[in-house]
């Protein structure tokens, strides 16, 4: 009778410790920012009009402040899915000004900008991603 009480608790333990190892899984909240974020990023490649990225900005903004006002969160995913929206916040900024700009020197350096700025949030959205992989 001691065994079986003694490999119940063994195996309790194991599986307890295992599931305390396991990465965390995100929660609704964070699933709906990824897909807002990869909508935006989406926009981003289809060339959508400065209308519809705003919407795409406001949508996702609601949801990261959702997610800030959340009690308890991943700060991880927290962190990168922050600086990825700021990125597509300043994609949108360089979009406006090089649809606007009168000259050649102008509309380049906001290409150089909305580029770079790209990248950076490519680099942010795996961060977040990366939050709930195995390390």
């Amino acid at each position: 009778m001691k065994n079986c009480v003694s490999i119940v608790l063994l195996v309790v333990f194991c599986t307890s410790l295992i599931s305390a190892c396991a990465p965390p899984e995100p929660t609704a909240a964070e699933n709906e920012m990824l897909a807002a974020l990869a909508t935006i990023r989406t926009g981003l490649d289809t060339k959508t009009s400065h209308a519809e990225y705003r919407k795409m900005l406001v949508e996702a903004k609601s949801k990261l402040d959702t997610l800030k006002s959340a009690e308890k969160g991943n700060a991880c995913f927290l962190n990168a899915a922050t600086k990825t929206y700021q990125f597509y916040e300043l994609c949108h900024d360089a979009r406006k000004k090089r649809d606007a700009a009168k000259d050649e020197k102008t509309r380049s350096d906001m290409d150089m900008t909305l580029t770079f700025t790209v990248g950076f949030a490519s680099v942010s959205m795996a961060q977040a991603k990366e939050c709930f992989e195995e390390k």
